[in-house]
């Protein structure tokens, strides 16, 4: 009988088995994430034809099936990076490669990109992630195309240094130490390293070296304020997001009120691009409007209004009360909400 690959979306006609007759998945299930971690456990990876049927996906469902897909490609060419010195121009066309199906997709929703991070993958899905996220913000700044791209393509290789960094420091659950912050500071240079004669286009090599600068001249690893280039503060934007929003080994992932609070609280203090970030908190408040967001008082609230000059003050409608106007009251959603 014909063997196919299982893929998320199909639906199971009959029980699914191990080779060791484990039962693990029943009839009538639907493929996802989580099925297909489980089967890579067992080491199952096809089945009859006769026994899947293939559902048709949703928009939201291809689109998340096209994110696993390059996850799983860009594990695949990261691995050999633990290995080299230098990145090849091969090496770098092939991450870049694994990354193209998703730079067509312009209906990604950052907030369910938020909720599918895991502390297993972090490296991962951040490089992806950060990846996507700068694009977006792109988009949203009416950058050109290639320009979006370029930015698609900076998030991939931002963090390629961290491959050089002992493990033990990398995923270490909890505190860094000083010295060891240190080494960790050096990602950014040992990144730049590995990717300057893999012939890619400057703005990568500026990504990857300049992600962690900031505007006051507090950042690493070079102190540099005034001359980051704009793409390089989109970076540093998209990058600081996903970092407060990942789960880790050391932390849990923080709520987006918190991300938002923290971004204008960096870009207020000069460290953060503002006419980056507020259009960004914008964009993530506007996206969160038809949400249920509950309230410390055990009441929940919707946003009702937006301030493009305070996103993250909004009018909330409160059940039961009348409209809370954020911004006259001088409190913030993070300091209402309960999450």
């Amino acid at each position: 009988m014909d063997q196919v690959k299982i893929e998320i979306g199909q639906e199971l006609l009959d029980d699914l088995y191990s080779s060791s007759n484990i039962l693990l998945l029943r009839k009538g299930t639907v493929i996802n994430e989580i099925h297909m971690r489980l089967l890579a456990k067992y080491n199952v990876k096809t089945i009859k034809r006769d026994s899947i049927r293939q559902k048709p996906l949703s928009e939201e469902e291809k689109v998340k099936k096209v994110y696993q897909e390059t996850l799983s490609k860009l594990k695949e060419q990261y691995a050999s990076i633990y290995k080299k010195e230098v990145l090849t121009s091969e090496d770098a066309t092939c991450i870049k490669e694994a990354f193209s199906g998703l730079v067509t997709k312009d209906n990604i929703s950052l907030i369910q990109l938020k909720e599918q991070l895991s502390q297993d993958e972090y490296l991962y899905q951040h490089s992806l992630n950060v990846g996507l996220v700068a694009r977006k913000i792109g988009q949203m700044l009416y950058l050109s195309k290639n320009e979006q791209n370029m930015l698609a393509q900076m998030g991939i290789f931002h963090d390629v240094g961290k491959f050089k960094i002992d493990p033990a420091i990398l995923n270490k659950p909890g505190r860094l130490t000083d010295e060891e912050f240190e080494i960790m500071k050096r990602h950014p240079q040992y990144g730049y390293n590995l990717l300057k004669e893999a012939g890619i286009p400057q703005e990568i090599l500026l990504g990857t070296l300049m992600h962690h600068e900031r505007l006051d001249g507090t950042g690493y690893p070079n102190k540099v304020s005034s001359h980051i280039p704009f793409l390089v503060r989109i970076l540093s934007v998209a990058d600081t997001f996903d970092a407060i929003c990942s789960r880790r080994v050391y932390k849990d992932n923080r709520s987006i009120f918190f991300a938002v609070d923290e971004l204008i609280k960096d870009a207020r203090g000069n460290r953060l691009d503002i006419d980056v970030v507020i259009p960004f908190a914008n964009y993530l408040m506007e996206a969160l409007k038809k949400r249920k967001i509950p309230l410390r008082n055990g009441k929940t609230a919707e946003i009702r209004h937006v301030f493009p000059d305070r996103p993250n003050q909004p009018i909330l409608e409160v059940e039961g009360y009348l409209p809370l106007n954020l911004k006259e009251s001088g409190l913030t959603l993070l300091q209402v909400a309960s999450v």
